[in-house]
């Protein structure tokens, strides 16, 4: 088995340099690291995690919490593209990403345990929202937090810009003529819903449009089931006043309503037009498709790669508690046209 010396030689660099490299010391230029690389290819080395733990003090590993409503795991729409771009990102670096879970083996483990069993150096909590004090435990435990979507005190969150995405969205719709938007929400749990729908009363105030509560309602979860009581829910209250336009706060939401709203007779976007936020990939397939924002996944994920390396290297001169908002754009597709005769 080939050995630290051996990749020495054949770089020819000394054993402290090659170390150095393997163990990701910071002053190490980035001509030599290469070098060192491609000699260690050649020769078939591969590092010593174990040994590594022991120089470093690290164990070179990252925790993921990772659980979602739709129970969809890694091909979920939104979730897996940020994860595996933050996967990338990180392994870049020489970490290694491990899924925590709250069982192991036989027993039910809290989430700071499990951290504590696996020894991780970092965590990243990419699920829906964790009770805060549990979160507020792994951070406090000394684990480097950092958060996708939900926000939490004291750990810094990257999220898609809900704010901007909602203003692109309704002002596109405004240009075509459209001032009487319903809205439907997606779970007021969730940070996106909520901004997603301040966002909403903020555009409304801005150009001087009246906020009508029988014009909105909450998908109390993110399911087709959910969406679709809220949809019936909406037409039910909005019958003597009809919108020209519904916002969806999440693309699956939008699917339910294009479906029920063909299903009663209505031609989108001739009778109404219908607009989402993500740009799930069924966006692209349904029928009509869908008008919608889009998220930048593989950004938000390198960016939450980056203040995770920050906190690692002991850079914390940022505010815990800062959001960083990764900017959003438009998919203009059939499902909107210009507002019929209010």
């Amino acid at each position: 088995m080939a050995t630290i010396y051996d990749v020495a030689q054949e770089s020819g660099f000394s054993s402290a340099t090659v170390s150095k490299v393997f163990n990701h010391y910071a002053g190490v230029n980035s001509l030599t690291k290469e070098k060192v690389l491609i000699a260690a290819k050649k020769i078939g080395y591969i590092p010593n995690i174990s040994a590594q733990t022991l120089v470093t003090n690290k164990s070179w590993l990252i925790g993921v919490i990772f659980k979602e409503d739709l129970h969809q795991g890694l091909v979920h729409p939104h979730f897996g593209g940020i994860l595996e771009s933050f996967k990338a990102s990180m392994e870049k670096s020489g970490y290694d990403i491990i899924f925590l879970n709250k069982n192991f083996s036989d027993l039910e483990l809290r989430y700071l345990e499990h951290c504590r069993y696996r020894n991780v150096d970092g965590v990243l909590l990419a699920s829906s929202p964790l009770p805060e004090k549990e979160a507020a435990a792994i951070e406090k435990a000394g684990f480097k937090c950092v958060s996708v979507e939900n926000d939490y005190r004291n750990i810094p969150t990257v999220i898609s810009d809900n704010y901007g995405g909602t203003k692109q969205i309704l002002n596109y719709l405004y240009t075509l003529g459209h001032k009487k938007i319903a809205m439907v929400i997606p779970p007021l749990k969730s940070l996106a819903g909520r901004e997603r729908f301040e966002g909403y009363k903020i555009f409304l105030k801005n150009h001087n449009l009246v906020f009508d509560e029988n014009l909105v309602v909450e998908c109390d979860e993110y399911t087709d089931e959910s969406a679709k009581i809220a949809i019936e829910r909406l037409l039910n209250k909005c019958l003597d006043n009809f919108p020209t336009a519904i916002f969806a706060g999440y693309d699956k939401i939008a699917f339910i309503i294009e479906r029920t709203l063909l299903a009663r007779g209505y031609f989108i976007p001739n009778d109404i037009s219908v607009v989402g936020f993500d740009d799930l990939e069924m966006a692209r397939s349904v029928t009509p498709t869908l008008t919608t924002v889009y998220q930048k996944r593989k950004e938000i994920g390198e960016e939450a790669a980056r203040i995770m390396l920050k906190r690692l290297e002991g850079n914390d001169s940022f505010d815990t508690n800062t959001i960083t908002r990764i900017p959003t754009g438009l998919r203009i597709r059939n499902s909107t046209c210009r507002a019929r005769n209010n």
